[in-house]
Protein backbone atom coordinates (compact mmCIF):
# COMPACT_ATOMS: atom_id res chain seq x y z
CA UNK A 1 0.00 0.00 0.00
CA UNK A 2 3.06 2.25 1.03
CA UNK A 3 4.37 1.38 -2.41
CA UNK A 4 1.19 2.52 -4.58
CA UNK A 5 0.69 5.69 -2.01
CA UNK A 6 4.04 6.78 -3.24
CA UNK A 7 3.78 6.37 -7.10
CA UNK A 8 0.33 8.50 -6.74
CA UNK A 9 2.09 11.14 -5.29
CA UNK A 10 4.81 10.67 -7.84
CA UNK A 11 2.33 10.52 -10.86
CA UNK A 12 0.13 13.49 -9.05
CA UNK A 13 3.49 15.79 -9.07
CA UNK A 14 4.39 14.54 -11.90
CA UNK A 15 0.77 16.04 -13.37
CA UNK A 16 1.69 19.60 -11.26
CA UNK A 17 4.79 20.04 -13.34
CA UNK A 18 3.17 19.25 -16.92
CA UNK A 19 0.68 21.66 -16.18
CA UNK A 20 2.69 24.57 -15.12
CA UNK A 21 5.19 23.88 -18.48
CA UNK A 22 2.27 24.04 -20.19
CA UNK A 23 1.38 27.07 -18.48
CA UNK A 24 4.89 28.79 -18.93
CA UNK A 25 4.52 27.75 -22.52
CA UNK A 26 1.06 29.26 -23.14
CA UNK A 27 2.37 32.66 -21.22
CA UNK A 28 5.35 32.83 -23.61
CA UNK A 29 3.35 32.06 -26.81
CA UNK A 30 0.75 35.24 -25.75
CA UNK A 31 3.30 37.47 -24.67
CA UNK A 32 4.83 37.11 -28.10
CA UNK A 33 1.99 37.43 -30.16
CA UNK A 34 0.87 40.10 -27.87
CA UNK A 35 4.37 42.09 -28.62
CA UNK A 36 3.78 41.48 -32.24
CA UNK A 37 0.44 42.75 -32.22
CA UNK A 38 1.74 45.85 -30.73
CA UNK A 39 4.81 46.46 -32.52
CA UNK A 40 1.99 46.24 -35.44
CA UNK A 41 -0.33 48.25 -34.63
CA UNK A 42 2.41 51.44 -33.92
CA UNK A 43 3.64 50.71 -37.41
CA UNK A 44 0.24 50.76 -38.97
CA UNK A 45 -0.64 54.36 -36.81
CA UNK A 46 2.32 55.63 -37.80
CA UNK A 47 1.59 55.31 -41.12
CA UNK A 48 -1.98 55.84 -41.43
CA UNK A 49 -1.22 59.44 -39.63
CA UNK A 50 0.97 60.19 -42.29
CA UNK A 51 -1.69 59.72 -44.96
CA UNK A 52 -4.80 60.69 -43.48
CA UNK A 53 -5.41 64.08 -45.32
CA UNK A 54 -8.84 65.34 -44.46
CA UNK A 55 -8.72 66.59 -40.34
CA UNK A 56 -11.97 67.47 -38.79
CA UNK A 57 -11.99 71.14 -38.19
CA UNK A 58 -14.49 72.92 -35.37
CA UNK A 59 -17.58 73.88 -37.88
CA UNK A 60 -21.07 73.58 -36.33
CA UNK A 61 -22.79 73.17 -40.16
CA UNK A 62 -20.88 72.00 -43.29
CA UNK A 63 -22.45 73.37 -46.68
CA UNK A 64 -23.49 70.51 -48.78
CA UNK A 65 -24.76 69.19 -52.28
CA UNK A 66 -26.64 66.66 -50.78
CA UNK A 67 -29.11 65.53 -47.91
CA UNK A 68 -27.69 64.85 -44.10
CA UNK A 69 -30.51 64.18 -42.35
CA UNK A 70 -31.17 60.63 -43.18
CA UNK A 71 -28.80 57.84 -43.72
CA UNK A 72 -27.20 56.16 -47.20
CA UNK A 73 -27.55 52.53 -47.63
CA UNK A 74 -26.67 50.75 -51.00
CA UNK A 75 -29.65 50.60 -53.84
CA UNK A 76 -28.67 46.98 -54.38
CA UNK A 77 -27.77 44.92 -51.10
CA UNK A 78 -25.97 42.47 -52.63
CA UNK A 79 -22.74 42.88 -50.15
CA UNK A 80 -24.90 42.59 -46.90
CA UNK A 81 -22.41 40.60 -44.54
CA UNK A 82 -25.44 37.90 -43.39
CA UNK A 83 -29.07 36.91 -44.51
CA UNK A 84 -30.96 40.12 -42.93
CA UNK A 85 -28.19 42.89 -42.21
CA UNK A 86 -26.95 45.35 -44.68
CA UNK A 87 -24.17 48.55 -43.87
CA UNK A 88 -24.99 52.56 -44.15
CA UNK A 89 -22.99 55.17 -44.07
CA UNK A 90 -24.00 58.89 -42.04
CA UNK A 91 -22.42 61.97 -42.73
CA UNK A 92 -23.07 64.22 -39.92
CA UNK A 93 -23.45 68.16 -40.65
CA UNK A 94 -20.03 68.93 -39.16
CA UNK A 95 -17.97 67.05 -41.37
CA UNK A 96 -17.96 63.70 -39.01
CA UNK A 97 -18.81 60.29 -40.37
CA UNK A 98 -20.28 56.97 -39.31
CA UNK A 99 -20.29 52.76 -41.25
CA UNK A 100 -22.59 50.93 -39.56
CA UNK A 101 -24.39 47.61 -39.71
CA UNK A 102 -27.78 47.39 -39.43
CA UNK A 103 -30.66 44.64 -39.23
CA UNK A 104 -32.75 45.36 -41.98
CA UNK A 105 -35.25 45.64 -43.96
CA UNK A 106 -35.86 49.23 -42.24
CA UNK A 107 -39.39 51.38 -43.80
CA UNK A 108 -37.55 54.11 -44.47
CA UNK A 109 -39.38 57.07 -43.28
CA UNK A 110 -38.63 60.56 -41.18
CA UNK A 111 -39.74 59.24 -38.06
CA UNK A 112 -37.75 55.76 -38.09
CA UNK A 113 -34.83 56.30 -34.96
CA UNK A 114 -32.51 54.17 -36.89
CA UNK A 115 -30.24 53.41 -34.12
CA UNK A 116 -32.17 51.37 -33.20
CA UNK A 117 -31.47 49.26 -35.54
CA UNK A 118 -27.75 49.38 -35.65
CA UNK A 119 -26.01 46.45 -34.09
CA UNK A 120 -23.86 47.21 -31.68
CA UNK A 121 -20.23 46.31 -32.10
CA UNK A 122 -17.33 45.42 -29.65
CA UNK A 123 -17.28 48.66 -27.05
CA UNK A 124 -13.66 48.36 -27.05
CA UNK A 125 -12.15 47.49 -30.54
CA UNK A 126 -15.38 48.81 -32.67
CA UNK A 127 -15.44 45.75 -34.46
CA UNK A 128 -17.87 46.10 -37.64
CA UNK A 129 -17.94 50.24 -37.62
CA UNK A 130 -15.79 52.64 -38.71
CA UNK A 131 -15.98 56.33 -37.81
CA UNK A 132 -14.43 59.27 -39.76
CA UNK A 133 -14.48 62.66 -41.50
CA UNK A 134 -14.78 63.57 -44.96
CA UNK A 135 -14.91 66.75 -47.30
CA UNK A 136 -16.66 67.74 -50.38
CA UNK A 137 -15.07 69.12 -53.22
CA UNK A 138 -17.64 70.60 -55.99
CA UNK A 139 -19.40 67.07 -57.17
CA UNK A 140 -17.31 64.85 -55.06
CA UNK A 141 -16.63 63.50 -51.54
CA UNK A 142 -14.01 62.15 -49.63
CA UNK A 143 -14.18 59.68 -46.86
CA UNK A 144 -11.25 58.94 -44.70
CA UNK A 145 -13.04 56.17 -42.46
CA UNK A 146 -11.16 53.98 -39.66
CA UNK A 147 -11.47 51.60 -36.76
CA UNK A 148 -9.63 50.06 -34.40
CA UNK A 149 -8.88 45.94 -34.35
CA UNK A 150 -7.58 43.36 -32.15
CA UNK A 151 -5.30 41.97 -34.32
CA UNK A 152 -4.73 44.75 -36.98
CA UNK A 153 -4.65 47.97 -34.82
CA UNK A 154 -5.69 50.58 -36.56
CA UNK A 155 -7.34 50.43 -39.63
CA UNK A 156 -7.98 52.89 -42.33
CA UNK A 157 -9.96 52.77 -45.60
CA UNK A 158 -10.41 55.72 -48.17
CA UNK A 159 -13.58 56.45 -50.43
CA UNK A 160 -14.28 58.76 -53.25
CA UNK A 161 -18.20 59.55 -53.93
CA UNK A 162 -19.42 61.10 -57.24
CA UNK A 163 -22.63 63.41 -56.15
CA UNK A 164 -25.11 62.53 -58.76
CA UNK A 165 -28.43 64.67 -56.96
CA UNK A 166 -28.79 65.32 -53.27
CA UNK A 167 -30.03 62.40 -52.45
CA UNK A 168 -27.78 59.92 -54.95
CA UNK A 169 -23.97 59.32 -53.93
CA UNK A 170 -21.79 56.68 -55.87
CA UNK A 171 -18.97 55.40 -54.85
CA UNK A 172 -16.52 55.22 -57.47
CA UNK A 173 -12.84 54.65 -55.95
CA UNK A 174 -11.74 52.42 -52.81
CA UNK A 175 -8.29 52.06 -51.11
CA UNK A 176 -7.37 50.33 -48.51
CA UNK A 177 -4.01 51.47 -47.22
CA UNK A 178 -2.61 48.81 -45.47
CA UNK A 179 -2.48 46.96 -48.38
CA UNK A 180 -1.12 49.12 -50.26
CA UNK A 181 1.74 49.77 -47.56
CA UNK A 182 2.38 46.01 -48.21
CA UNK A 183 2.53 47.02 -51.61
CA UNK A 184 -0.15 44.61 -52.03
CA UNK A 185 -3.34 44.96 -54.53
CA UNK A 186 -5.66 47.85 -53.18
CA UNK A 187 -7.29 50.33 -54.82
CA UNK A 188 -10.42 49.72 -56.93
CA UNK A 189 -13.09 51.39 -59.19
CA UNK A 190 -16.08 50.74 -57.91
CA UNK A 191 -19.25 52.09 -59.72
CA UNK A 192 -21.98 51.59 -56.37
CA UNK A 193 -25.12 53.46 -56.28
CA UNK A 194 -25.77 54.70 -52.50
CA UNK A 195 -29.43 56.44 -52.00
CA UNK A 196 -30.66 58.28 -49.26
CA UNK A 197 -33.03 57.19 -46.63
CA UNK A 198 -34.63 59.57 -44.14
CA UNK A 199 -34.33 58.68 -40.02
CA UNK A 200 -34.10 59.98 -37.19
CA UNK A 201 -30.20 59.88 -36.59
CA UNK A 202 -28.33 58.92 -33.51
CA UNK A 203 -26.12 61.23 -31.40
CA UNK A 204 -22.90 60.87 -33.48
CA UNK A 205 -19.96 58.75 -31.55
CA UNK A 206 -17.11 61.50 -32.52
CA UNK A 207 -14.91 60.86 -29.64
CA UNK A 208 -13.33 58.07 -31.71
CA UNK A 209 -12.25 60.69 -33.76
CA UNK A 210 -11.88 64.51 -31.66
CA UNK A 211 -10.04 63.02 -28.91
CA UNK A 212 -6.79 62.27 -31.48
CA UNK A 213 -5.21 65.70 -31.95
CA UNK A 214 -4.14 64.44 -35.28
CA UNK A 215 -6.99 64.14 -37.03
CA UNK A 216 -7.25 67.76 -36.13
CA UNK A 217 -6.56 70.15 -38.62
CA UNK A 218 -5.82 72.92 -35.74
CA UNK A 219 -4.36 72.07 -32.80
CA UNK A 220 -5.90 74.89 -30.80
CA UNK A 221 -9.36 73.67 -31.89
CA UNK A 222 -8.26 69.86 -30.18
CA UNK A 223 -7.31 71.57 -26.73
CA UNK A 224 -10.18 73.68 -26.76
CA UNK A 225 -12.37 70.59 -27.69
CA UNK A 226 -10.63 68.46 -24.90
CA UNK A 227 -11.01 71.01 -22.08
CA UNK A 228 -14.82 71.81 -22.56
Amino acid sequence: MKYYHSNSKRQQHSNYLLEFVLIMCSCVILSSCALGEWVGYKMSRSYIKSISDIKYEDISDMKKAFRTDGYYAQEERDRSTAKGHEYIMIFYNDGTYSFHYINSPVEPKDSIDIGNYIIPSDAIFNNGEYFGMYRIDSDTVYVNKYRRDLFAGLEMRKYKFHIIDNETLVLCYDEDPQLVYKNETAKWDRNVKYVFKPAILPKPRDKFVKKKKWMWKNESDWERYMHK
